[in-house]
């Protein structure tokens, strides 16, 4: 059985207990993608583009394909720290024909529209927490996951400003006396209609939110 568990009594926060229905993943196509060299790629699609990040690259970060036909389209987001480059890439979110880049090195989140040139809109949370992961609001608004401070989600606007935070972090065991809690919990963020899911990547902990946290 899987369970959601949430670490908080608050009444925005959801707790389920099983689902009612699964059913087993299979693996329909196989696409063979050899345009590009890329290593630990993550790929997200968003309506008729697939954008793919190869977060260990020396040269762009991201590389975009039609979808589904898997044609390439066009490399941006180069290595350096230009207005259009990166420094490095920690996470990033596609939707609705923009790519939110999030660079823990230097605080910023870089927004790339792949249907025009322009430099990238560049935001500079004013909370100066280590983020480790981002996820578009849908609404100017943006999720970042931290791993300092006493609260794992923040949710901030096109200005930077905090709008909320919530989700404190877990209680740690005794075998990691040196971590911080939201560092061993660290999680990926989606969001869903008014529904922010954050899934923690170290324990069976998958906690359900609503938006405004």
């Amino acid at each position: 059985m899987t369970l959601f568990i949430c670490c908080d009594s608050n009444e925005n926060v959801k707790q389920i207990n099983s689902f009612p229905v699964t059913t087993p993943i299979r693996c329909q196509n196989k696409i063979s993608i050899d345009s590009v060299f890329m290593s630990y790629p993550i790929l997200k699609i968003d309506g008729n583009y697939c954008c793919i990040a190869d977060m260990a690259t020396r040269e762009y970060f991201f590389h975009l394909y039609s979808y589904p036909s898997f044609k390439y389209v066009k490399s941006f987001g180069a290595v350096g720290n230009g207005s259009n480059e990166l420094v490095m890439l920690t996470d990033f979110d596609f939707h609705d024909g923009v790519v939110t880049a999030l660079c823990g090195a230097d605080y910023t989140i870089k927004l790339f529209n792949i249907n025009t040139p322009q430099s990238p809109k560049v935001i500079r949370p004013q909370k100066k927490n280590d983020y480790s992961a981002i996820c578009n609001g849908c609404d100017n608004t943006f999720y970042l996951y931290s791993i300092n401070g006493d609260k794992r989600i923040l949710r901030i606007d096109t200005c930077g400003k905090v709008l909320s935070e919530g989700l404190k972090a877990e209680s740690l065991k005794k075998e990691y006396p040196r971590m911080t809690p939201n560092y061993v919990w660290q999680s990926r963020i989606r969001r869903k209609d008014d529904v922010v899911v954050v899934p923690t990547i170290c324990g069976d902990i998958i906690d359900m939110a609503n938006n405004n946290l």
